[in-house]
């Protein structure tokens, strides 16, 4: 996970599907889902305006997954409870 100031510089352009997501904790954001022959990336990009709203000093904020399809199939129950269990303190 990582914040920064500006934009996430995510292009989502291609072959990414794009899904809305909401953590445990009601966090809101999508996720962009791309995938060659032998790898998948996956970008979490939380909702910028509920950030600011939440009074979070943020414009960004956000994770990155990229491993081969493999190792994310035998782990993506563990990866998506992971990503799900984020909140902001």
């Amino acid at each position: 996970m990582y914040g920064q100031e500006g934009t996430l510089s995510l292009d989502p352009t291609g072959n990414a599907v794009v899904e809305d997501f909401v953590t445990q904790a009601g966090l809101k954001g999508k996720k962009y889902t791309s995938e060659d022959q032998d790898t998948i990336s996956i970008y979490y990009a939380f909702d910028q305006n509920q950030l600011r709203d939440l009074g979070y000093n943020t414009r960004a904020l956000g994770g990155n997954i990229h491993m081969t399809k493999d190792v994310y199939e035998q782990n993506k129950d563990t990866i998506e409870l992971i990503i799900r269990s984020i909140r902001l303190s």
